[in-house]
């Protein structure tokens, strides 16, 4: 292990190495953070090279825009399931965890770093550090299968969105097109293009909340208001009503909008005081709390239990659609052109990591085959909240929750302070909701699957009605 420490050592010694030049200021909005942790070690060694660190609001408007997402056109859904005071509270205490789990995970790194003198790049890195070749393999493969489905979700969900802004061509058709262009991208090999156009999807993803608000507010005061009536508490006298079997999978749709553990390394390297980090997290995840539950309560109110799992669905009288539907499904579109094209740059460069030198043929061929098999399954299963629910009990569980708690005690024994006896009572709670979460999560998201698949038997059937 120690020679294995030296290598990562020496490949990472560069950063400091050659002539200072002069740096460039780095926007505190930009959605760099995610791009320059999956980059190779040599790019992101240049980007580092070439921007001023940030100050500790630049770093929490980082973490913001990275958790702002598509997670949150979801959240009244949820809301309509557990009600108003439970979905807040919810939400609360997601983002509560999410905090404690980030700040594990920050000091996890900080102790190896001044144990190891290792510069740790992304979760693999503190995966080898801890526990060895099979902890990398392990991150690894969480990572990758995460992106892969992350993308996928993504093709879903701008396909909808496209297929609400114009039709035809009908949703396959919208796909097919998506693919061709994503193929077409499939050979970018450096992320300055990606980098100059991320401001977009930062701009978009706030632009949510507008229409969300909007058109809530809109539905609610309506003459045929589908909300008059509905039960927004979800209590009587005796307590809350809602199902228990709902509890953990709404839940987890909530994690998934927090959570930036993977990029928690990178954030430290290009913040000014890394002893600051902690009031980074803390301020992001307090502005995004107020906000989902802002969007979640809200959207609730306004469209009660018959709002859509992608509220834009909702934004819509029959036929008639609502230029505040088109204003979100426009947002969404464009979020997801740009952060598609960057979320399949990070999943290729972990990729080309994991399986090692490949000619340029085999690694064509890889990126392609990552595109066609997200185009696959966006063809097959073209439920956005049921894959959006998969996505976040079998992924986001396992990236956000169970490897900062895996990681964090491990760290702790190896740089001589284990953790107190209530710390580890503490984590065994949260192992408990996370296990919870991603059984429960998982079981919910493939009966819905199911359900679904059953009522609309043609949209899981590819070849049913005309693509275009």
């Amino acid at each position: 292990m120690a020679a294995a420490l030296e290598v990562e050592k020496g490949q990472e010694s560069f950063l400091s190495a050659g002539p200072e030049d002069p740096k460039v200021p780095r926007s505190a909005g930009q959605s760099w953070v995610e791009l320059e942790t999956y980059m190779p070690r040599d790019e992101a060694a240049k980007m580092e090279q070439k921007y001023e660190k940030i100050g500790t609001t630049g770093t929490a408007m980082s973490f913001i825009t990275m958790m702002f997402g598509a997670g949150v056109l979801a959240f009244p859904k949820k809301f309509s399931v557990v009600g108003m005071p439970m979905g807040i509270g919810m939400v609360t205490v997601a983002g509560l965890m999410s905090i404690y789990l980030c700040c594990t995970m920050n000091q996890a790194i900080s102790r190896v770093q001044k144990r190891t003198g290792m510069r740790l790049q992304g979760l693999d890195d503190i995966g080898f550090a801890c526990y060895g070749n099979a902890g990398r393999l392990v991150v690894r493969s969480i990572i990758n299968s995460f992106l892969v489905a992350k993308v996928s979700v993504y093709i879903v969900l701008s396909s909808q969105n496209l297929t609400f802004i114009m039709s035809p061509p009908a949703y396959r058709g919208w796909v097919i097109i998506g693919s061709a262009v994503f193929i077409s991208m499939a050979f970018v090999k450096s992320a300055s293009m990606l980098e100059k156009i991320s401001f977009v999807s930062v701009v978009c993803s706030v632009c949510y909340f507008f229409p969300i608000i909007g058109a809530s507010l809109y539905a609610h005061f309506e003459e045929d208001s589908p909300s008059a009536g509905c039960d927004f508490w979800k209590m009587n006298a005796g307590g809350f009503t809602v199902p228990s079997q709902e509890i953990f999978p709404a839940f987890t749709i909530f994690v998934l909008g927090f959570g930036p553990v993977e990029v928690i390394a990178t954030a430290r390297r290009n913040i000014v005081d890394e002893n600051r980090m902690p009031q980074a997290i803390i301020g992001s995840h307090i502005v995004t709390v107020f906000f989902y539950a802002l969007a979640g309560a809200v959207g609730f109110w306004g469209f009660g239990e018959a709002v859509d799992g992608d509220i834009t669905q909702s934004m819509r009288n029959g036929d008639d659609k609502w230029l505040t539907g088109y204003g979100l499904a426009a947002a969404v579109v464009v979020n997801l052109v740009v952060t598609i094209p960057i979320t399949l740059y990070c999943l290729y460069s972990s990729l080309e990591v994991t399986l090692g030198k490949m000619s340029p043929a085999a690694n064509a061929a890889m990126r392609v085959s990552i595109v066609l098999l997200c185009t696959v399954i966006g063809l097959l299963l073209p439920y956005f909240m049921q894959c959006l629910e998969i996505l976040s009990a079998a992924m986001i569980v396992p990236l956000s929750i169970f490897l900062p708690l895996a990681i964090g005690p491990k760290s702790a024994h190896d740089d001589g302070t284990p953790y107190s006896w209530s710390r580890i009572a503490f984590d065994l709670v949260l192992w408990a909701i996370g296990f919870g979460c991603f059984f429960m999560g998982m079981y919910s998201a493939i009966d819905g699957l199911k359900r679904e698949m059953k009522e609309n038997p043609d949209g899981a059937n590819p070849f049913a009605k005309p693509w275009f």
